[in-house]
C-alpha cells in the first residue's frame, strides 16, 4: 500500500484490486454452486431411494406375518396419534392387549420370531417409522403401569412385545435397512432394558417363565443385529441405490428439466472433484473395516474418515475449504459420522448384556437362594443361553469381562469400563465409567 502525501489519500496497488475481484468471484461461484446444492438435496428428499432395491420373494408363511406387522403398525398409528397418551392407555386398553400384545409377544421358536430373527431383508412394503414408535411408547406406558399395579405377566408380556417392535426394522423398510433401522432398534432395546430394570426392582414376584422368556429373547435378538459393520454395509447398499436414482437423474418421478439439471450439476461437481459414487464406496468400506477393529482402535479410525468433513465445518473460510476439498461435498454430505452411532451401539451392547445377566442372578434367587448367586461373572457360563453367546459377558469396550461385584446380601454391582476402555474403580458421576 502506497501513500500520496501531496494528494493525502490512499490509493491501492493493482494487485490488491485483482485479489478482490478473485475473491469476489470465488464467493459468486460459491453461492451458485450452494444453490444447485439445496436443489439437488431437494430432490433426494422428495423421491423414493428404494426404486432399485432388490426384489424381495417371500413364502406364504412369511407374507402372512409381515401383513400382520404391517397392519399393527397402519392400526396403531391411526388410533393413537395425537398426544394424550394416558387417556388413550387408560381407554385403550383392551385394544393395546388384544390388538398389539397378543400378536408382538412371540414365544421361543415361533413363527413370528423366525421372522423376525431373519438375516434377509424381508419387509417388502413401506412403513411409518413415527407409527412404530407411538406403538412402542404405549407398550412401554403399559409396561409402566402393570409394572406399578405387581402385574408382572402382563409387564413381561408388553416387554417382549417391545422387543418384537424393536426387530422389526431389522427385517427392513420398504426392501432396504439403512442405518436408520439399526438406530430404531437400539432405541427400543434401550426402553427394554430400563423396563427390566424396573421390573427386577419392583419386588413384585415374577414367574420363572417369564424370567426365562425374556432373557432368552433378548440374547437372540442381541445376537441377530449386534454387527455394527453389518449395518454400515447395508446403509452403504441403500445410498449407492440413492445416488443412481437422484444424483444419477435416472429416477422415473424425476421430470425431463429435473434430469438435466442434477446430471449437469453432479457432472460438473465430479469434473472438479472426482466421482461421485467411487469415492462413497471407497469410505463406506473403509468404515466398514473400521467396525471389525476393537473399539478403541474403531473410534480412532471412525475419526480420521470423518475429518474432512470436520475440517470443512470448522474452516473460518467455508468457501475456500469446500473448493480445497480432496472429496465431492456431496459423499461428505451422505456419509455417516460413525463415531457417534458407534458409540451408542456399544453402550446399548453392554446394557443388553447386564439385562441378561440380572435376569439370570434373580432366576437363580428366586430357585436356589441369594448365596448361589454367582460370586464371579465367569461362573454364569453355567446357564446354557450364556455359555453358547460369549459376548454377553464381556465389555464392548475393552473385550475383557463387564466389571462385576456382589455384596453379602446378594446385590449386584455391574459396571463397564466406558469409552476411555480403562475400569476407574466405579467413577459413575463423571462419566468416566457406565453403571449397568
Amino acid at each position: 500500500m502506497k501513500i500520496n502525501k501531496n494528494t493525502a489519500f490512499v490509493s491501492l496497488p493493482a494487485e490488491g484490486k485483482v485479489k478482490n475481484i478473485i475473491i469476489l468471484t470465488c464467493v459468486l461461484l460459491f453461492l451458485a454452486f450452494q444453490s444447485v446444492l439445496i436443489y439437488a438435496v431437494f430432490l433426494s428428499f422428495n423421491v423414493s431411494y428404494s426404486a432399485t432395491a432388490p426384489k424381495i420373494i417371500l413364502d406364504k408363511t412369511e407374507e402372512v406375518y409381515i401383513s400382520k406387522l404391517a397392519g399393527i403398525l397402519e392400526t396403531g398409528g391411526r388410533l393413537f396419534n395425537d398426544r394424550n397418551k394416558e387417556t388413550h392407555l387408560k381407554d385403550n386398553m383392551d385394544t393395546v392387549e388384544n390388538l398389539f400384545i397378543k400378536e408382538l409377544d412371540s414365544a421361543s421358536g415361533d413363527t413370528l420370531e423366525s421372522v423376525l430373527l431373519s438375516s434377509r431383508i424381508i419387509f417388502n412394503r413401506g412403513y411409518s417409522l413415527k407409527n412404530l414408535r407411538t406403538i412402542a411408547r404405549l407398550l412401554e406406558d403399559y409396561a409402566k403401569d402393570k409394572i406399578k399395579n405387581n402385574e408382572t405377566k402382563k409387564a413381561a408380556a408388553a416387554i417382549n412385545s417391545i422387543l418384537s417392535m424393536a426387530m422389526t426394522p431389522q427385517i427392513g423398510f420398504d426392501s432396504e435397512k439403512p442405518l436408520i433401522c439399526n438406530i430404531f432398534t437400539y432405541s427400543f432395546k434401550s426402553r427394554v432394558t430400563k423396563l427390566i430394570e424396573e421390573l427386577l426392582n419392583s419386588g413384585a414376584k415374577i414367574g420363572a417363565e417369564d424370567l426365562n422368556k425374556l432373557l432368552v429373547k433378548l440374547v437372540r435378538y442381541e445376537a441377530a443385529a449386534d454387527s455394527f459393520a453389518e449395518a454400515v454395509k447395508h446403509e452403504k447398499e441403500a445410498c449407492l441405490r440413492m445416488m443412481e436414482n437422484n444424483f444419477y437423474g435416472i429416477n422415473p418421478r424425476a421430470n425431463r428439466l429435473e434430469s438435466i439439471l442434477t446430471i449437469m450439476f453432479v457432472k460438473g461437481t465430479e469434473l472438479y472433484y472426482g466421482d461421485i459414487a467411487a469415492q462413497y464406496k471407497k469410505i463406506m468400506d473403509d468404515l466398514i473395516t473400521a467396525a471389525g477393529l476393537e473399539y478403541s482402535l474403531a473410534v480412532k479410525k471412525f475419526d480420521e474418515l470423518n475429518e474432512a468433513e470436520r475440517a470443512i465445518n470448522k474452516s473460518r473460510i467455508y468457501i475456500l475449504a469446500v473448493l480445497q476439498s480432496k472429496i465431492n461435498p456431496l459423499v461428505l454430505w451422505v456419509t455417516p459420522s460413525c463415531s457417534e452411532y458407534y458409540n451408542k451401539f456399544n453402550v446399548q451392547k453392554a446394557f443388553t448384556a447386564a439385562a441378561v445377566i440380572k435376569l439370570a442372578a434373580r432366576a437363580i434367587k428366586d430357585s436356589e437362594g441369594a448365596d448361589k448367586i454367582p460370586s464371579k461373572i465367569g461362573d454364569f457360563k453355567s446357564i446354557p443361553e450364556i455359555k453358547n453367546n460369549a459376548w454377553i459377558l464381556n465389555d464392548p469396550f475393552t473385550g475383557k469381562p463387564l466389571i462385576y461385584k456382589k455384596s453379602d446380601t446378594g446385590e449386584i454391582t455391574l459396571y463397564s469400563a466406558g469409552y476411555d476402555a480403562r475400569d476407574d474403580g466405579g467413577s459413575f458421576n463423571d462419566n468416566k465409567d457406565i453403571k449397568l
